[in-house]
């Protein structure tokens, strides 16, 4: 599955998709993943609900991260 999905995302990514749209495929990806799991309704809808990150938030934080200071080991 995991080889299916890597190539689904080489090709969206050699066909110019954005990275908006990747970031989306992923996380429908993710979501649909968790439902298809899901052996509850609880479990479902803890599916919907979760990784409801927008991308602009996601972006945010990915840039939040990158101006922190590595830890020196």
């Amino acid at each position: 599955m995991k080889t299916h999905l890597t190539l689904i995302l080489c090709t969206l990514a050699l066909t110019g998709c954005s990275h908006r749209s990747l970031y989306e495929t992923g996380q429908n990806y993710q979501k649909s993943q968790c439902i298809i799991d899901a052996q509850t309704p609880e479990q479902i809808d803890a599916c919907r609900q979760a990784n409801n990150m927008s991308y602009e938030e996601y972006k945010k934080a990915r840039e939040a991260l990158a101006k922190q200071p590595t830890p020196e080991k």
